[in-house]
């Protein structure tokens, strides 16, 4: 032992000049000898496990592939075998199970697909948004406005607008839980929705629709979805498609998302502006692309009239829609599709005043304003009427810069750094809040609107809008 000690002293300490080191720091380089070879250790640990699981995956497509094939084969075989009577050939074909669609990358691994995909755009890095970043009060008046569309309900049909925590609670319901954890997925009736026989049935992908103005939230709820559950995020949004898997090769596109998505889960397959996607025309994008090519393949791969759909409703795989014009489906058809596909709407209001007021407070704080005076924030509250979540959140990042925000100690904030910027922020009109809720409660088979503040009121014109056209800032 002393041999030992005396040979580490001798290699480490014998030939180094300490004169200058009075603080006795360490010396880096020492510290790197040291732990070097237990991190190298661990790393390679690491490496080995994320090898072996690459190695199995890889067996797996493989042998998923091999089956294919063998069953392809035999399916051949079949047909040029001794025919039978016709009504035993039918029902022998329907006892072997429906085919699923057609599958165009059958040759290629789930690997070399993930990698295709993340060059091409369609998987895309997942925001670090969480769901308690979607700052809003409760609803403290919701029985009240519930009590009072019941009694109005046979001469103006209506609902009271949820509030944001009702929001995050739905969006945690219907979209985190049942695709966290798959005992949920399996158990819970989540996922599940009211036909038209009005029986609760699963449905492939539970597509969830969330709809609202422009800058309620929509996206960032998306993005607090996939980083919640730690799930792969997919953007078959038409503005991010527009250029990528020209014409027939759409399907492809629809297909190789929806079959990576179910392989590797937790996935989301977002589509952003999903009226457009709906809407029928052959109105082209910048693209030249129609955004609507994608819905006969999404059709064919989780709702096909014949043979088996690619998702089943046990994957933990969310087809999740955001529109901000939904409206814009005018034909009934349009609508009976749109409202058809997904299994639940859920819609995003604008902030009310305790929303507004919680949500400037959360927004100056988290940029670096300590305590911000309750009387200030409350004038805030009240100018930003109309304004939408995401007007508020860009005005504060806008006005704080990071040297705005060094020079607090020597110059204090004042509210009225905040009011110019704002006045700068395109508020959401009436008219537009006022379709929005129309169409959802369109969608509930009901009609009348709310007013702004989550309950109802005001007369409506023929065709069911407010009066009124634009609000005042």
């Amino acid at each position: 032992m002393l041999k030992d000690s005396f040979q580490e002293w001798s290699d480490k300490w014998q030939h180094r000049n300490e004169a200058t080191n009075f603080a006795q720091k360490y010396d880096g380089e020492l510290v790197k000898q040291m732990v070097r070879p237990d991190v190298q250790l661990r790393v390679r640990e690491e490496v080995n496990a994320a090898i072996d699981k690459e190695l199995q995956n890889l067996k797996e497509a493989y042998e998923r592939d091999l089956k294919a094939k063998k069953a392809k084969g035999a399916g051949k075989k079949g047909k040029k075998g001794k025919k039978g009577k016709k009504g035993k050939g039918k029902k022998g074909k329907g006892k072997k199970g429906k085919k699923g669609p057609k599958d165009p990358t059958a040759d290629k691994s789930i690997d070399f697909l993930y990698r295709q995909l993340v060059s091409d755009g369609i998987i895309q890095k997942v925001d670090h948004v969480q769901m308690k970043d979607y700052v809003g009060s409760f609803g403290h008046l919701g029985a009240t406005f519930d009590k009072k569309a019941a009694e109005e309900m046979a001469t103006r049909p209506w609902v009271p607008e949820p509030s944001p925590a009702q929001v995050r609670a739905m969006v945690t319901e219907f979209c985190v839980l049942p695709l966290g954890s798959q005992g949920v997925k399996d158990h819970a009736p989540l996922n599940t929705y009211i036909n038209k026989k009005g029986n609760r049935a699963p449905k492939n992908g539970t597509p969830v629709l969330l709809c609202g103005s422009p800058g309620t939230g929509k996206k960032m709820l998306v993005h607090a979805v996939a980083h919640e559950t730690g799930a792969n995020l997919f953007n078959l949004t038409p503005s991010n498609t527009e250029g990528k898997y020209p014409g027939k090769k759409a399907y492809d596109m629809v297909h190789t998302a929806l079959k990576v998505a179910k392989a590797l889960p937790p996935s989301v397959v977002w589509i952003d502006d999903a009226e457009t996607v709906f809407a029928s025309g052959k109105k082209k994008g910048g693209g030249g692309e129609p955004p609507n090519r994608i819905l006969k393949h999404l059709i064919a791969c989780l709702e096909p009239k014949k043979g088996a759909a690619l998702l089943e409703p046990e994957d933990r795989v969310l087809v999740l829609g955001t529109s901000a014009e939904p409206y814009l489906c005018e034909k009934a058809k349009d609508f009976s599709a749109f409202t058809g596909f997904f299994a639940k709407v859920l819609y995003c209001p604008l902030p009310n005043y305790p929303s507004r007021s919680m949500l400037w407070t959360a927004m100056l704080e988290k940029a670096g304003v300590e305590r911000p005076n309750p009387d200030e924030v409350q004038t805030l509250a009240r100018i930003s009427e109309f304004y939408s979540a995401g007007s508020i959140c860009k005005v504060v990042s806008k006005t704080l810069s990071t040297r705005r925000v060094e020079r607090l100690a020597r110059k204090p904030f004042s509210i009225n750094e905040l009011i110019g910027p704002l006045a700068k922020e395109e508020p959401v009109y009436a008219t537009i809040e006022q379709e929005i809720q129309d169409w959802h409660l369109k969608t509930l088979n009901l009609g009348g609107g709310g007013d702004g503040d989550g309950g109802g009121g005001g007369k409506k014109k023929e065709g069911g809008k407010k009066k009124g056209g634009k609000k005042k800032k």
